[in-house]
């Protein structure tokens, strides 16, 4: 689901949310049309000929979904972790996650425009869909705070 296609380290490939199970994220034998478990982000490579999979975020009780490349080496994506759905940033070379939003209501979708360096959210508030535009940068990140 919610597959980006683009380029990451250097290898073509297609980023998407899945919710297999498991440390092999080969496709598994059954799968449902209703979600059973929390949903990852994987890479699926384009160059490679073998381990074409690369599962890149090990959520156990939280969903990551809607994952989008920010630069070459991080990716975005939506995480419930705060109790509010925001967005969160994942440098693929150091595993290491980072916060790029912290509203006071879940995110619905998002999108990011790279030569503009913009991350536009949209979010339902008082009866009504509201968007947020910020410009962040490479090294932009906040510390939300956990709803009670």
């Amino acid at each position: 689901l919610d597959v980006h296609f683009g380029e990451m380290n250097g290898k073509r490939g297609i980023l998407f949310a899945s919710n297999r199970s498991g440390k092999d994220p080969s496709l598994p034998k059954l799968d449902t049309i209703i979600p059973e478990k929390v949903f990852n982000i994987y890479f699926y490579s384009l160059d490679d000929t073998i381990n074409k999979i690369e599962k890149l975020t090990e959520k156990i009780f939280t969903n990551a979904r809607y994952p989008t490349f920010f630069d070459k080496k991080s990716v975005l994506f939506m995480s419930e972790e705060s109790g509010m759905v925001n967005i969160k940033k994942l440098n693929v070379d150091t595993n290491q996650e980072s916060f790029l939003t912290n509203g006071d209501r879940n995110i619905i979708r998002y999108t990011y425009a790279k030569d503009q360096n913009i991350l536009s959210s949209t979010y339902y508030q008082s009866g009504s869909y509201k968007v947020r535009n910020q410009t962040i940068s490479s090294e932009y990140t906040i510390k939300p705070d956990p709803t009670p």
